[in-house]
């Protein structure tokens, strides 16, 4: 299959719970993830595409009949193959049985929708009767007693398939017997096989299917921003999604006023490796921090007066008929404002709470405000928080969100 067919037309996904041999394949373009037995929760979530691919379909094909057959007819772009393959279903079934129903239900939609299964098992029982029923195709190899092929096949007229390796049975309009190929005739077929995989993934520059994500122990900006491909301040990737393990972007222009927060200081390192990363982009980033003493008035300041230009700007322009200034965008990040609110004089103070109150989101502004979470509340009755404030628009750092 990966050397006859494209990835295009066929993805296939593995599961090995025998000898895991079939991690040889795992370079094919065409194999988007090849799972053991102790892969637990990456199985699970493979569970999951399942069930979205089969419901995806549904939905796409619902036009056709459900065929995709009909439909790869009419259309350029074809749904490929999504061909799973089980080694040792037996084994799968016993440590896997929370799953039993739903694999069911897809062994019996998911031909029509091109959602095919490949399994082997080690005996004639190994598959449920109720399951067994909607595979249309069974294969016999050496089998331990002549009365199984029957029961497997049905009525085969006396043929057995001789005591030779790789012999076996299969029924299509009769029984037949048949002799399955070696692939190399070297002894390392392994090592050609995972040869064959790596060449032929070197030679393929087109799609490829997506390898089954599980939730990482730590996950970096850099992890982030590598998969996703690069960010801008509307689409900033902040965190991976624990049920569906997409990544999370949050948007700077979604409003004037941000709070990042936790339960410590998570947020800090937090706001320290956002602020580099935008920098790193080009971002205009003003930093006011609490640790600055010496520097935070003159900062104060600096943001006072660039908030006061771009309001009158925006506002005088309004005024004469004009269309809106386009500013450069800015983002000021604000680390502790709860400490800088002690630092600063009453002058300074009034300017800061300004900056906060007079500024907006149609001035390509954005305010970052670090904070514990304590402190929140006590800023609830100020006037710029009431009116630039979205209290549903928090990015929590760290544990501990369950009680607030």
């Amino acid at each position: 299959l990966i050397n006859k067919y494209s990835p295009e037309v066929l993805n296939m996904y593995i599961l090995d719970f025998e000898s895991e041999t079939l991690n040889v394949y795992r370079n094919a373009p065409h194999v988007g993830d090849v799972m053991i037995s102790s892969d637990s929760e990456k199985i699970g979530n493979y569970i999951k595409v399942l069930v979205k691919e089969v419901n995806r379909r549904k939905k796409i094909l619902s036009d056709f009949g459900g065929d995709i057959n009909l439909y790869n007819k009419v259309h350029e772009e074809k749904i490929p193959l999504f061909i799973t393959v089980i080694n040792n279903y037996t084994a799968f079934a016993e440590l896997y049985d929370e799953y039993s129903d739903y694999i069911t239900t897809i062994f019996r939609d998911g031909i029509k929708f091109g959602v095919i299964f490949v399994v082997s098992s080690l005996g004639v029982n190994g598959i449920r009767y109720m399951q067994k029923q909607f595979f249309k195709q069974q294969i016999c190899l050496q089998l331990n007693d002549v009365s199984e092929y029957t029961s497997v096949l049905g009525k085969l007229e006396g043929l057995v398939p001789a005591n030779v390796q790789g012999r076996g049975l299969c029924k299509l309009d009769k029984a037949y017997e048949f002799q399955t190929a070696i692939v190399t005739s070297d002894e390392g077929v392994n090592e050609y096989l995972s040869s064959f995989c790596r060449e032929v993934n070197s030679t393929w520059n087109g799609y490829k299917p997506a390898k089954i994500k599980i939730l990482p122990e730590i996950v970096s900006f850099s992890n982030l921003v590598n998969e996703e491909g690069d960010f801008s301040v509307t689409r900033i990737p902040v965190g991976v999604d624990k049920n569906e393990l997409n990544t999370c972007f949050y948007d700077l222009t979604s409003s004037y006023i941000h709070f990042v927060s936790s339960a410590n200081d998570e947020h800090s390192s937090f706001l320290s490796v956002l602020s580099k990363a935008l920098t790193h982009r080009n971002v205009n980033v003003k930093t006011i921090s609490s640790t600055d003493k010496f520097g935070i008035v003159s900062k104060v300041s600096n943001v006072f007066d660039e908030v006061l230009h771009r309001n009158n700007t925006y506002k005088d322009e309004l005024k004469a008929g004009n269309k809106a200034p386009e500013f450069d965008f800015v983002v000021v990040v604000i680390e502790n404002l709860s400490q800088i609110f002690q630092i600063l004089t009453d002058q300074d103070l009034e300017k800061m709470k300004l900056i906060l109150e007079k500024g907006a989101s149609e001035y390509n502004m954005s305010i970052i405000i670090g904070e514990n979470v304590s402190f929140i509340n006590s800023y609830s009755y100020e006037k710029w928080f009431k009116s630039n404030v979205r209290t549903n628009r928090v990015v929590w750092v760290g544990p501990e969100f369950e009680n607030q």
